[in-house]
């Protein structure tokens, strides 16, 4: 695969606080990586500088060999970057196909009009949600709200979809069918960084991850080996091994991170 994100030294600090250091890893076309790391280590961060939402103190980030870095949000989408929130973000009161349609507005070749409403119906039958396109945005529970964002970054017509903990607060049912949405949208060539608390998920997903601890790369690996290291171990939990301090989570299995 041909690496076509590319992270070079990358560093933020807020006034003092170096909370992203010297951050290097690539991610190719078509792959799925974990990004994972306790509450506080950098994850969000890292991906508000790819998205634009921060912009970066030092370092280099390049999406198809092409510096993203110094870009406004909005042109990094046009690049063909998309993303969600942890903390859900639509429009509450537009309708739900509108949300979508505004995620038209953003790809390298907008789209309006009639053709709007039908791409943008066809994103909602992807998440599940064609049935609810006339609905306000203000009116859907909290799984429909996180389907309707990520059907609004599908509408960007990303290369590169950034998930900052979509899959969290999921019923068991939920988070399955979740793991299935996130892996149909692997199959279209989309490159997907995900960032995830649930490592039954990580390791249904993601061949490979990569962890952060205090801003910094601690490991980058195969799932199964990187949720072995001895270092990963001692900063989720202390030394203990990441496989053994699990608890059981409405018939889940969660590791706590």
């Amino acid at each position: 695969m041909t690496s076509f994100l590319e992270l070079e030294n990358v560093a933020k600090k807020f006034g003092g606080l170096t909370a992203v250091r010297d951050v290097s890893f690539t991610l190719s076309k078509g792959e799925i990586v974990g990004l994972l790391g306790p509450n506080g280590s950098g994850k969000t961060t890292l991906l508000n500088m790819i998205s634009g939402a921060n912009k970066v103190t030092s370092g280099k980030i390049s999406l198809n060999g092409v510096s993203i870095d110094s870009l406004r949000p909005d042109q990094i989408v046009n690049k063909g970057v998309s993303r969600t929130f942890q903390l859900v973000r639509i429009l509450p009161s537009m309708t739900v196909e509108e949300n979508v349609i505004c995620g038209l507005a953003f790809r390298k070749m907008p789209v309006w009009g009639a053709k709007a409403a039908i791409i943008a119906r066809e994103k909602l039958e992807i998440v599940g949600l064609k049935d609810k396109a006339s609905l306000p945005g203000h009116s859907l529970n909290y799984i429909d709200s996180k389907r309707l964002e990520l059907a609004r970054a599908l509408a960007a017509d990303p290369e590169l979809l950034l998930l900052d903990e979509w899959l969290s607060g999921l019923t068991p049912e939920e988070l399955e069918a979740g793991i299935e949405l996130i892996r149909s949208i692997e199959t279209t060539g989309i490159s997907i960084l995900i960032v995830e608390h649930i490592m039954s998920a990580i390791r249904a997903l993601c061949p490979r991850c990569v962890v952060m601890n205090s801003g910094e790369i601690i490991a980058d690996g195969s799932t199964g080996t990187v949720l072995q290291d001895d270092a990963v171990s001692a900063a989720y939990l202390g030394g203990a091994p990441c496989c053994m301090l699990t608890i059981s989570l409405c018939s889940m299995t969660y590791i706590l991170l």
